[in-house]
């Protein structure tokens, strides 16, 4: 008996030093984000989309709009899938899929704001 119970407790062990090394990994992915895109031209509306775009957009979307949950944004396949802006206005207002409707969250100016600034920062960022 005592043996298997020295083995049930090195085979917790190990999974614990997993479990640590997958968090460490976790932890140290989030750190080496990306930054955000600065908006470089002055434009107080692409501005404000950034920072709706951080505060609503950047956990699934990637912080430089690279991807993750949520659609890559910097390869233009938005601008493409989207050419005419109201529609993806409605698709972020609506939701679409796994991505939650932000239409009652953000105001329409804002809804508009992050739209350009997904296509006109992000979308030419690679």
């Amino acid at each position: 008996m005592r043996s298997r119970t020295v083995g049930s407790v090195g085979r917790r062990s190990g999974l614990g030093r997993l479990a640590s090394l997958g968090l460490l990994a976790v932890v140290l992915a989030g750190c080496s984000a990306a930054p955000t895109p600065e908006v470089t031209t002055g434009d107080a509306v692409l501005e404000q989309g950034r920072d709706v775009y951080i505060r609503q957009c950047a956990s699934c979307h990637g912080s430089d709009g690279t991807g993750g949950r949520g659609t890559k944004f910097t390869d233009g396949a938005i601008v493409a899938a989207y050419p005419e802006v109201a529609d993806q206005v409605a698709v972020v207002a609506e939701g679409k899929g796994s991505m939650p409707a932000f239409g009652g969250r953000l105001e329409e100016g804002e809804l508009e704001a992050v739209v350009r600034y997904t296509r006109e920062v992000l979308a030419v960022a690679e």
